[in-house]
């Protein structure tokens, strides 16, 4: 299935080519194998020869050595339906069948028949909305300076008047009052 492609619905298309069939079987043996295939035909009979039946396998399994254990849990495992000790529960049986189906919630299968493009103008952006740098003082202007050395300078002038000083190299280092 590793060349396998996927068709619009995602069903997993793969197209067997004659010679991969033909390098595991001949033309022959399949031929063969369809003869005996319809040729076959469900035994019928009354009990007794079905049990009569049943015996003769038995010894066959016994006579070619098969593990009878291993034959008989070979057999529970592909034709019993209930394990040992367990009992048929409905609700049980509708939650294993529809448990498949119940993995994924209502809305997801509702907006997976929703083909993409449809919402290719709605999709909104999943990371943080990005912060805009604002004026502390004045949010209605932009931010204050041009580059470092402005902003640095515009907060020193801040820091003085909310401190009340006065420390340019031309002017006095007394307060303002």
């Amino acid at each position: 299935m590793a060349g396998a492609t996927r068709n619009e619905q995602g069903t997993l298309v793969y197209e067997v080519v004659d010679r991969e069939v033909l390098d595991r079987y001949s033309e022959e043996e399949l031929k063969a194998q369809f003869e005996r295939a319809v040729n076959l035909s469900v035994l019928e009979g009354s009990p007794e020869e079905m049990e009569a039946l049943r015996i003769t396998l038995m010894e066959e399994i016994q006579a070619n050595d098969l593990p009878l254990d291993q034959w008989n849990d070979m057999l529970d495992k592909e034709l019993s339906i209930f394990k040992s000790g367990e009992k048929y529960d409905y609700v049980k049986d509708m939650q294993d069948a529809y448990a498949e189906g119940l993995k994924t919630p209502l809305a997801i299968k509702i907006l997976d028949t929703i083909p993409a493009h449809y919402f290719w103008d709605i999709k909104t952006p999943i990371g943080r909305e990005e912060e805009v740098p604002l004026n502390p003082y004045n949010p209605a202007r932009k931010v204050p300076g041009e580059n470092f050395f402005d902003i640095r300078q515009n907060e020193e002038w801040m820091k003085e008047r909310r401190e009340k000083r006065l420390l340019k190299p031309t002017t006095t280092m007394h307060r303002n009052y």
